[in-house]
């Protein structure tokens, strides 16, 4: 998906590093492996054709037969030997290629009888197109919100005993006194930026309507449906029906991954990405796109034009400069081994300095704001941080939220998936079931009955992996087999 002309929105000068990974993991180290395996059979044929010379000579000068050179058992074992190699290599091959695509997770999933369209609930009323306020005084004016999504940020960044420094510092200190969800989950399949977005604003798992190789854990996940996610209520319609004005800034090309599509069929008026940052003479550019330093500076106008306006607003931001591969602005000073971890430190020195630029122009005093990493660090053995971060258990995503009333503390070990009601509770708008999507609000308050709330955590899991095929069937639109193969599962 990063290589020109492999479905991704041109090139992104980030193929080197892929072609690089491809070249010595699928073919110099497979090809390694056959030579091995072949030299190794040739030495055992060469022993054997030996010895039967060997046998084949000592029956021309002696009255006995061959059997009596080489005792049957042995010369069994020998003729079974390749077979068995072969079965060997086999049963790896089939271990690792059910590992590699999560055979027996995918099996669990197809069987369970569990499906989240029991616990699907939209964050509107039903029917109605207004809103379920949760304020106490609805003479108050509608608090504004801030979302800023930091690509690959997790809260082991911020472990001196594992980089050179704290990487997570800069945000840390600034957004000290804010709430959050204590060890912030991911969940299972939200591993990746398109995953974490749709969790986070919709409350449900990024999944395709059928089972095919567009369906689960792809960029290309809706790209032929007519609509992204149509059935699916999400914070954007959310707003857009609170008479919102939405904006969405990425450095990134927005046509990648259909985040744009989402963006725009969910509520958002505007989204600015890579393509209008070019046509405005922006100059600062890695391979995946605009700085973060430029996106937070072209931020700061937009909040302030917005402020301006007499509609409440939200801006949506999302971050670029952690983004494999490192790429180092000029700003930003090397003083870590591994660059990856000197551009998260820069990356959260931009958005500690917009959070600054928030508190001090007066925008927290009527504003909500969710800062939380879209999922963890991505990781390849031999990569960056594999050292650091493979051996850490239980990984999980940074998180701070900021509302003008103070929220209440949160329970631990939400995921993602939680951040939809936990939003919309903060703004006054959630649902007075505390509900969204499948999840339920983080802050600390009623288990609502009948929800995911009520789960132990092995039947959570449980219930995320399975295949729900009724609720991906309604969330993008599909009610028969013409159509789900019309949305690419054919």
């Amino acid at each position: 998906m990063n290589l020109q002309g492999a479905g991704g929105v041109g090139g992104t000068a980030a193929e080197s590093g892929y072609v690089e990974s491809f070249v010595w993991q699928a073919i110099v180290l497979p090809l390694s492996l056959v030579i091995s395996a072949l030299a190794i059979m040739l030495v055992f044929t060469g022993i054997r054709r030996l010895q039967e010379s060997r046998v084949h000579r000592g029956a021309l000068g002696s009255p006995s037969t061959p059997d009596s050179a080489a005792p049957p058992k042995g010369r069994a074992i020998r003729r079974l030997m390749p077979a068995a190699a072969a079965l060997a290599l086999l049963a790896i091959g089939v271990s690792n290629f059910s590992q590699a695509v999560e055979l027996p997770q995918y099996l669990r999933a197809m069987l369970s009888p569990l499906s989240m369209n029991d616990y699907y609930v939209a964050p509107l009323a039903e029917g109605t197109n207004v809103q379920v306020v949760m304020q106490s005084d609805l003479q108050e004016a509608p608090l504004n919100l801030v979302t800023i999504y930091l690509e690959s940020v997790e809260d082991a960044l911020g472990d001196e005993s594992l980089f050179e420094e704290n990487l997570l510092e800069p945000l840390e200190s600034q957004t000290e006194n804010w709430a959050q969800i204590p060890a912030l989950q991911q969940y299972n399949g939200g591993g990746w930026t398109m995953a974490g977005l749709v969790g986070m604003e919709c409350g449900v798992p990024l999944r395709g309507a059928g089972i095919g190789e567009n369906d689960i854990n792809s960029n290309e996940i809706g790209s032929e449906a007519d609509a992204f996610l149509s059935g699916a209520v999400c914070l954007g319609d959310v707003l857009n029906d609170a008479g919102y004005t939405s904006v969405f800034l990425g450095g990134a090309d927005a046509q990648f991954a259909s985040k744009e599509r989402f963006l725009r069929g969910h509520g958002y008026d505007e989204v600015k990405d890579l393509r209008t940052w070019q046509e405005m003479g922006e100059t600062e550019f890695s391979a995946w796109g605009l700085s973060d330093r430029a996106l937070f500076e072209l931020a700061r106008a937009e909040i302030t034009s917005l402020k301006d306006s007499s509609e409440p607003f939200h801006l949506s931001l999302l971050t670029l400069d952690s983004h494999e591969p490192a790429h180092l602005f000029d700003y930003c000073q090397a003083r870590n081994e591994d660059p990856l971890a000197d551009a998260f430190r820069c990356s959260m020195e931009q958005v500690a300095g917009f959070v600054d630029f928030l508190e001090m122009e007066g925008f927290l005093e009527n504003t909500v704001v969710v800062v939380v990493g879209d999922h963890k660090k991505m990781l390849a053995e031999g990569g960056h941080m594999w050292d650091e971060l493979s051996a850490i258990e239980d990984r999980t995503i940074f998180n701070r939220f900021w509302s003008p009333r103070a929220p209440s503390a949160m329970r631990e070990g939400q995921d993602q998936l939680t951040v939809l009601a936990t939003t919309l509770e903060l703004l006054g708008l959630g649902r007075e079931d505390r509900r969204a999507g499948i999840a339920v609000s983080a802050l600390v308050g009623a288990t609502p009955a009948g929800s995911v709330a009520e789960m132990n955590p092995g039947e959570y899991q449980e219930l995320i992996q399975s295949r729900s095929a009724d609720l991906y069937h309604r969330l993008w639109g599909v009610s028969d087999e013409d159509q789900l193969q019309a949305v690419g599962a054919g």
